[in-house]
């Protein structure tokens, strides 16, 4: 029962490592298309990608 509660423990904490990764490139993402928008209005590119992140 222990070497269950450690596979389980080691699979959670690298699933919550994908997770966590998943949110910081998301949020790098957004930051970049915000400043894109902001600095040249490419509004259509920023569209486009949001569709591609979807």
């Amino acid at each position: 029962m222990k070497e269950l509660d450690y596979y389980f423990s080691a699979f959670f904490r690298q699933t919550n490592r994908l997770y966590y990764m998943r949110y910081a490139l998301l949020v790098a993402i957004i930051s970049f298309l915000s400043y894109s928008i902001y600095a040249r209005g490419y509004l259509l590119y920023a569209h486009m990608a949001m569709v591609m992140l979807n």
